[in-house]
């Protein structure tokens, strides 16, 4: 019987020590490069690159999130926008908004999802007149 006992606690002991075990739950790290394609309604394919420099717990904010940051750009046959991101990291994916540097360009809201180590997802303009879809795919280099 003790020995039983002494095995059960010693499970009991090994399971407490995984407790920084990635489970899925919480979100991914996606601090770091980014790059791929997109595809957009308007300005056609592009290279986008997105650089997350930023990703931390806020606890004083509702969103049950990681907020991100960085920089982004897009360049397309015709020129190139850039400009910096903010949103927020969820478990399997990531809900951010590029705001361009140029005044006569959208901004865009993003939604992405992590799935064997690639990101895509969709894209929609916000701030402007002019409405623009899109979609993208993600890979670290």
């Amino acid at each position: 019987m003790l020995r039983y006992l002494s095995v059960f606690f010693l499970l009991v002991l090994l399971s407490s020590c995984q407790r920084d075990v990635y489970t899925g739950n919480e979100p991914f790290d996606y601090v770091g490069a980014w790059s791929g394609t997109l595809q957009d309604s308007v300005g056609g394919e592009a290279d986008v690159t997105i650089d997350v420099l930023t990703q931390y717990k806020d606890s004083e904010f509702y969103y049950s999130g990681e907020r991100l940051g960085g920089a982004w750009r897009a360049a397309f046959a015709d020129g190139e926008n850039k400009g910096v991101m903010r949103g927020y990291a969820l478990d399997r994916g990531f809900d951010v908004t590029l705001y361009s540097e140029r005044s006569d360009v959208c901004d865009y809201d993003i939604e992405g999802i992590l799935q064997n180590g690639a990101i895509s997802g969709t894209y929609i303009s916000s701030g402007c007149d002019t409405y623009v879809t899109g979609t993208f795919r993600l890979v670290r280099p």
